[in-house]
């Protein structure tokens, strides 16, 4: 069974703005879910390093932090140096709050060499879903590979 983290679509459309042209761009208030998308080039020969310090922050971030509402992290098939990383949180202030954490200023120190490049994509949040019952095994374990 799927939650939606959004059950009437008029709280999507009132919570998630675009900017508005007339005040220069300015970004919208917090308000509601925060989505992070972030491309990341990572250098191939330390690629089980960064996949180490990587679920360990994710794995603190969800376990610890209760405005971490999601992290995911994926490789693209085509080319293993390519991650893509989902960050979902609950408003602004649970992500101002996990930047300012132990483990991810660990992850930002450690990761800093073995990313050789980082973007964050701007999105806005259309449709948010998830399981309602925990995910067996653990969060951060990894998957099979088919």
């Amino acid at each position: 069974m799927s939650t939606w983290l959004f059950k009437r679509r008029d709280q999507l459309t009132t919570r998630f703005r675009p900017r508005d042209r007339q005040s220069g761009g300015a970004k919208p208030k917090a308000e509601g879910i925060m989505v992070r998308l972030w491309e990341l080039e990572v250098d191939p020969a330390q690629f089980e390093a960064f996949r180490a310090i990587g679920a360990e922050n994710l794995e603190a971030s969800t376990r610890l932090e209760p405005g971490v509402l999601m992290m995911h992290a994926v490789q693209l098939a085509d080319d293993p140096t390519q991650v893509r990383v989902l960050e979902v949180y609950s408003g602004q202030s649970a992500y101002k709050s996990h930047i300012r954490t132990r483990h991810f200023l660990r992850y930002k120190t450690v990761s800093e060499r073995m990313v050789r490049s980082q973007r964050l994509v701007p999105t806005n949040p259309i449709l948010l879903c998830a399981k309602s019952e925990a995910v067996e095994p653990a969060p951060c374990s990894r998957p099979s590979r088919a």
